[in-house]
């Protein structure tokens, strides 16, 4: 799930500005999550939700689908699909779009067996997509990411895929000129799979994917499940797509363990991440940006990844006070900060008049 969001993010800017080139700035102020993230974690909550019991599962996914389009109106959902959202009586309409397999990410990485994950994801797309095309999109996404989970080859994982559902008989290169713009399952999975396929790490599959052009974002999301299941994650990119998601976005990945995801990607969406600024540094900033305009430790030369620290500071306005709450709790020593010239009894008394200055007189 969480690579497909940092597709979903990376790829937004794009979708309707195509770059054909794997050159670009990774994560910038531009990005923004689209209708694939907000999909990605309602099948997620749906999936959850069953507590491994999927007798209800497609019940789940349209009221979990239906819950999150509403609370997030204006992601640019599809006309038909935005009539669905809506409808007092929703009904699947035999749509082949490519957001049957965007959203299903979690079906492949929950799943306990290949037959499992076919299941699921059919389970979760025949509710709006039960075109054959779009069944089989979403069936093949989730079927990449658990063979890819179970520590499948490339080479094993595109054979079956080439058996079994899609012709993969092209290279990026000989695409990326003419590809583009398209919507449907047929010709935006087996784009976003070989992206995939073509890739040296999480990061360059991603760059794969929106390097062709296309729909960029739901290629880069479904290229970013699969490549998650692969490669794994670093931190890095978790922490920065962090920060284009909302409060209520967060706190819903933060509580998915029951889909048994390592905790340490759920620590990124608690309080917990705010580790990666330093705890003196968050102190220094809070207190600079808040309190006192002339204070500008935070801003020493001896700290590096200003920039990334401060887009963590930024979108985790949630998490604030419970990390001061914890800051106030460690020994003085633990806070002491060459870099930044402070004590760790200066941070404290910081932090105290953040507390009455900003947290109780406001």
């Amino acid at each position: 799930m969480i690579g497909a969001i940092i597709g979903d993010i990376v790829g937004s800017r794009f979708e309707f500005n195509n770059i054909r080139t794997k050159n670009f700035e990774f994560f910038c102020r531009e990005c923004f999550y689209t209708d694939d993230t907000v999909m990605t974690l309602a099948i997620a909550k749906a999936l959850a939700d069953c507590r491994r019991n999927y007798k209800n599962l497609s019940k789940k996914a349209i009221n979990n689908m239906r819950k999150f389009g509403r609370l997030y109106p204006n992601c640019d959902y599809g006309l038909r699909f935005k009539e669905w959202l809506f409808s007092d009586n929703p009904k699947p309409y035999n749509s082949c779009g490519n957001g049957a397999a965007m959203r299903v990410s979690d079906c492949g990485f929950i799943a306990k067996t290949l037959d499992e994950a076919k299941f699921l994801a059919r389970e979760v797309t025949k509710v709006t997509h039960n075109h054959p095309e779009g069944l089989k999109g979403a069936e093949a996404t989730a079927v990449a990411i658990f063979m890819a989970k179970q520590g499948s080859t490339i080479y094993e994982i595109k054979e079956y895929i080439n058996k079994n559902y899609y012709s993969m008989n092209f290279k990026l290169e000989d695409i990326r000129e003419n590809y583009g713009f398209n919507e449907t399952c047929q010709n935006t999975v087996p784009q976003a799979l070989e992206a995939f396929f073509e890739s040296t790490s999480f990061e360059d599959a991603i760059r794969n994917a929106v390097s062709i052009g296309g729909d960029s974002d739901t290629l880069a999301a479904i290229t970013g499940g699969v490549a998650e299941a692969y490669y794994g994650v670093d931190k890095k990119y978790i922490h920065m797509a962090a920060t284009f998601l909302d409060h209520k976005m967060k706190e819903l990945i933060g509580s998915l363990h029951s889909l048994g995801y390592p905790d340490r990607y759920y620590d990124m969406f608690s309080y917990k991440y705010l580790n990666i600024m330093g705890a003196s540094w968050f102190v220094s900033y809070f207190y600079y940006v808040y309190i006192d305009k002339n204070h500008k430790n935070w801003n020493s030369d001896k700290i590096k990844n200003k920039e990334l620290r401060i887009r963590v500071f930024s979108g985790t306005q949630d998490f604030h006070a419970r990390y001061l709450e914890k800051v106030l709790g460690k020994s003085a020593k633990s806070l002491d900060n060459a870099s930044l010239d402070l004590s760790g009894n200066e941070v404290k008394k910081m932090v105290s008049d953040i507390c009455f200055n900003y947290y109780v007189k406001k």
